[in-house]
């Protein structure tokens, strides 16, 4: 049987990657395409960025729900240089467990 992996984002520890990806599914199924975020929705996934170690810029950015690849919805981050990237729930969630696990090679 799996075990589950604990996942620390920012100040949130979820018990599993699984909790973790309903809680950031259910905050893109509250907006239609094109909406932006609320303050508060804001903060989680620029948190979510900020864990994972996003390649993109995260302060200074505006958070909205887009179409993304396959037709799908997703977040998009918009940087002051207007330009568009990405989010991947999925991908973010699995960063920051590595980023949280203890290097094993160092005992």
């Amino acid at each position: 049987m799996p075990t589950r992996i604990p996942v620390q984002v920012a100040d949130h520890q979820f018990p599993s990657i699984n909790k973790a990806r309903i809680h950031y599914t259910g905050i893109l199924r509250q907006y239609d395409e094109g909406g932006r975020l609320t303050a508060e929705h804001q903060r989680d996934i620029q948190d979510l960025m900020y864990s994972s170690e996003s390649p993109y810029p995260i302060d200074g950015t505006t958070v909205k729900v887009s179409k993304g690849y396959y037709g799908r919805k997703c977040f998009v981050s918009e940087g002051p240089d207007k330009q568009h990237h990405y989010i991947s729930i999925h991908l973010s969630l699995k960063r920051c467990v590595q980023s949280s696990k203890p290097d094993e090679g160092m005992k």
